[in-house]
């Protein structure tokens, strides 16, 4: 992780299809699993398409 002072938090969400997640921020790095298919809405209003992760 870059700069000082940060925690890592893991958590798990399940968003059902046609659902949303509020809008947030965190304050550090982030990272994430899309373990089905979905759309990441980036601060700019761009909507990303994000596959499932095939491990």
């Amino acid at each position: 992780m870059t700069g000082t002072n940060m925690e890592v938090i893991t958590s798990i969400s399940e968003i059902k299809p046609g659902d949303t997640s509020t809008l947030h921020i965190h304050h550090g790095e982030e990272s994430f699993y899309v373990l089905e298919g979905g759309t990441i809405e980036l601060p700019d209003g761009k909507q990303v398409p994000q596959p499932a992760l095939l491990l």
